[in-house]
Order: structure tokens, then C-alpha cells, then sequence
């Protein structure tokens, strides 16, 4: 979602990502800082009942089919153990970039920059928790001008601590305009997140340009997903994961 072109369809994805090393990142103590703040700041104002619900807010235009309730229980699953809070939960996420950019957020942390084309669930700093889908962003195929490798033929992702805090889950019904129209754009593309949520997070459909896929309620099995959190102190760097392309 983070500004694309459209890709290729389902049937022709590439395979054969080999990972070549993991190299743990050493961020500065600020950045750590400014994580933990942020994870405790969100687990204290939850337990505080500051925000109606333990989990999430009320969704705006509700969840008659059951969908996003179906979307955030898959969310849920992907979460780390709690071991000492309370109501927030972390996750391990992806994020595929250039080495240039790497070497960035290894040295600044992340940034949430604005994109040359329109993100499509909102403003905010993108991941994802599909390897496959981070590696097709390292290689710059959903860009006009490729990611060159390094002189090792290497590619890299950054797999960051991610703390999503309260969660919209994104449905065909009620974020889109024309729900029934699978190639149709959301009403979260460009702009600002829900009000109360700290993050977006969709199931996206490859044969119809990435943009959000229901099925969730029927178990269907999902192409990628997009985590889109508000903040780039939401994510905190851990480790670059470089691999080769097939």
C-alpha cells in the first residue's frame, strides 16, 4: 500500500527467496527509550479504562458480516507473549527497502515519508508480517526502478518489535465506496488514520492489485497483509535480514 504500482498477478509471484545471514541491529538507546515509553504510555492508558474496551475502540460504521472481528482475531495471533503488560501486545513485523534505506533506519530509526503515489490504508509507516511480500519490496518490484543488490547479491529486510496499540481492522464493507469492485480504492487512501486507532491492518488480494481482500470470517487463506501504524516510534528495529532473489 505504500506507494505502487501494480503488480504482477497471483499466478506469476516469484518464489525462491533464499535468507543468506541475520545481523542483529544496535539502535541508539534513544530510539529504545522512546519505544518503551510508547509501549507503557499505551498498556497504562488501557488499563486505565481511559478507552472504551480492553482491546480496541468501538469500529466506526460497525461489523455486521463479522469481518473485521475475523481480521483482528487473525492479528491477534501473531502477537509475541505479554509477559509483563497488561493490554498492549508486540509483534514482529517486515520491512522491505534498499539498502540505503536500511542502513537509515538502522542509524535514525524509522520515518513515516510521504509516498510518491497515494498509500492505500492511510498515512503511516507500512509492514508486513508475509516475508514473501517484505522481499518484493527489498527488490523494488512494485517500483519503476529496481533495488540494487549488494556486491554480495544480497537484499535486505528490517524485522522491527512492532507495538500496533489499538488496531482498525480494514473490511470491504464498510472502507469502501463500492465494496463489490475488487480493483476499487479505499476511503483510508491518504489519509489520516481512524480517529482513536493507533494502526490499519488489511488482508490484501494480489490479483486485484493489492488492495484489501474479505474472507477472513470464512477462513479463506490471505495473499499478504499490511500493518499500517501511525508513528515510526511504534516499530523499533531488531534485526536486517538479507537474502538473495531467485
Amino acid at each position: 500500500g505504500r506507494g505502487r504500482r501494480a503488480g504482477p498477478i497471483q499466478e506469476t509471484l516469484p518464489m525462491g527467496f533464499t535468507l543468506t545471514r541475520i545481523e542483529a541491529i544496535d539502535v541508539p538507546a534513544s530510539d529504545r527509550h522512546a519505544f518503551y515509553n510508547l509501549v507503557e504510555q499505551m498498556d497504562s492508558r488501557r488499563s486505565s479504562g481511559a478507552i472504551p474496551g480492553p482491546f480496541n475502540p468501538v469500529y466506526p460504521g460497525g461489523d455486521r458480516t463479522g469481518e473485521k472481528a475475523a481480521v483482528f482475531a487473525q492479528l491477534r495471533a501473531r502477537f509475541l507473549p505479554r509477559d509483563k503488560l497488561q493490554n498492549q501486545n508486540i509483534m514482529l513485523a517486515l520491512h522491505g527497502c534498499s539498502h540505503e534505506v536500511s542502513d537509515s533506519v538502522c542509524r535514525d530509526g524509522f520515518a513515516v515519508v510521504p509516498y510518491r503515489d497515494e498509500p492505500w490504508f492511510g498515512r503511516g509507516l507500512y509492514l508486513t508480517t508475509y516475508a514473501e511480500y517484505a522481499c518484493r519490496y527489498a527488490t523494488g518490484e512494485f517500483k519503476e526502478q529496481r533495488n540494487p543488490p549488494n556486491s554480495a547479491g544480497e537484499h535486505v529486510l528490517i524485522a522491527a518489535f512492532v507495538a500496533p496499540g489499538m488496531v482498525y481492522p480494514v473490511s470491504r464493507k464498510p472502507d469502501y465506496t463500492r465494496p463489490s469492485n475488487l480493483t476499487s480504492s479505499s476511503k483510508l487512501k491518504d489519509r489520516a488514520l481512524q480517529p482513536q486507532f493507533n494502526s490499519h491492518y488489511a488482508f490484501v488480494s494480489a490479483a486485484h492489485n493489492y488492495e484489501c481482500m474479505d474472507g477472513a470470517r470464512d477462513r479463506t487463506v490471505m495473499d499478504y497483509d499490511e500493518l499500517v501504524c501511525e508513528i515510526p516510534q511504534q516499530a523499533l528495529p531488531a534485526y536486517r535480514l538479507y537474502f538473495r532473489a531467485p
